[in-house]
C-alpha cells in the first residue's frame, strides 16, 4: 500500500505499508528460522503503524538496534488495528502457535476499552470465536481470491476504498455538561471486570505452552487525569449503562485500569513488563 499521509506539521509524506508471506510487515522470515533469534510483535493499531513508512515502525525500528548486537535478529510486525487482548489470545492460537518465534511482544491497553463499548457480554465472549467457513479460509490463504474480492468491491459494488491513513487528528472537544457517574474503582463501568487480567493470564499460558518468552508494554496515551482534561470530552455515553459522556481524565483512569491489570498480572505471573505509558510524556509531540 502506498501511503500518502501528513506529519503533525501538515507536511506530505509518502511511504510504503508492506507485508511478508505471512502477512506481517517486516522482511520475509528467515530460512534457517531455528538459528535466528525471533520476535513477533503484536497489538493494535498503534503496533500496525500504518501510517508510518515500513522503515520507521516500531518493530522495524526494534530489529535495527537489535541487530547492532546480533545481526541474526528477526522482528515481525503482527500489530492488527482495533485488536484487544481478546484478539491478541486468537493471535497466539492461530499464528504463535504455528511459528513459534522465541519471543513476543505484546504492546496493549487501549483497546481494552472494547469492554467499556460493547452492548454485551456475549459480544465480547464472540471476539473469541475461532471457527470460520472453508469460503474464508481459502480467502485467508489465497493472494489471488484477496484480489479478486477487492477488485469486485471497488469496481463492480462501487464500495469506496480507503486510500489514506484510518485516524484522523485528534479534535478536542470541550465538556458542555457534567459527566456522567464515575465509580471510585473503574472496574465497576467494565461488562466484565476480569476481562483484562483474564486474557493476560491465557496469553502468557499459551507463550510458556509454546515455548515462547512473553513481554508486555503498556499503552501510552495523551490524555492524562489531571483539571484540564476534565474539561475535555473523553467519551460519549454508548448505552442505558453508561448513559452520559465522560470526561478524557475520566477516560484515562479507565486506561489506567487496564495498565494496572497488565501489570498485576505480569508481576503475579514473573513475566516481564515494561511500563511504556509511565516512560511518554502526555505530550502532543508524542502522540
Amino acid at each position: 500500500v502506498r501511503l500518502r499521509n501528513t506529519d503533525p506539521s501538515g507536511t506530505p509524506i509518502d511511504g510504503w505499508f508492506t507485508t511478508n508471506k505471512w502477512g506481517m510487515r517486516g522482511e520475509e522470515p528467515p530460512r534457517d528460522w531455528d538459528d535466528w533469534f525471533t520476535i513477533v510483535c503484536i497489538g493494535g493499531s498503534t503496533t500496525q503503524c500504518f501510517e508510518l513508512d515500513d522503515s520507521q515502525a516500531w518493530p522495524q525500528l526494534l530489529q535495527d538496534h537489535l541487530r547492532t548486537v546480533n545481526p541474526e535478529t528477526w522482528v515481525g510486525n503482527g500489530g492488527l488495528a482495533g485488536h484487544s487482548s481478546r484478539a491478541h489470545l486468537v493471535f497466539m492460537r492461530s499464528v504463535i502457535d504455528r511459528v513459534r518465534p522465541d519471543m513476543v511482544i505484546i504492546l496493549m491497553g487501549v483497546n481494552e476499552k472494547v469492554n467499556y463499548d460493547l452492548g454485551s457480554l456475549e459480544d465480547i465472549e464472540a471476539i473469541g470465536v475461532t471457527e470460520t467457513s472453508l469460503s474464508y479460509r481459502i480467502f485467508c490463504r489465497s493472494r489471488l481470491a484477496q484480489i479478486l474480492y477487492y477488485f469486485k468491491k471497488a469496481w463492480v459494488d462501487d464500495v469506496p476504498v480507503q486510500n489514506t491513513a484510518g485516524s484522523s487528528r485528534l479534535t478536542l472537544v470541550p465538556m458542555t455538561g457534567p459527566e456522567m457517574d464515575i465509580p471510585e474503582d473503574l472496574h465497576d463501568l467494565l461488562r466484565d471486570p476480569e476481562f483484562t487480567r483474564n486474557n493476560v493470564r491465557q496469553i502468557i499460558a499459551l507463550a510458556r505452552e509454546y515455548g515462547v518468552t512473553p513481554v508486555f508494554m503498556t499503552q501510552p496515551t495523551l490524555f492524562q487525569d489531571t483539571p484540564y482534561w476534565r474539561g475535555i470530552l473523553g467519551k460519549e455515553g454508548t448505552s442505558p449503562a453508561h448513559p452520559g459522556p465522560i470526561s478524557a481524565a475520566s477516560w484515562s483512569r479507565l486506561q489506567d485500569t487496564s495498565r494496572s491489570d497488565i501489570m498485576q498480572i505480569c508481576r503475579e505471573e514473573g513475566v516481564a513488563c515494561y511500563d511504556l505509558a509511565a516512560a511518554v510524556p502526555h505530550e502532543p509531540e508524542y502522540f
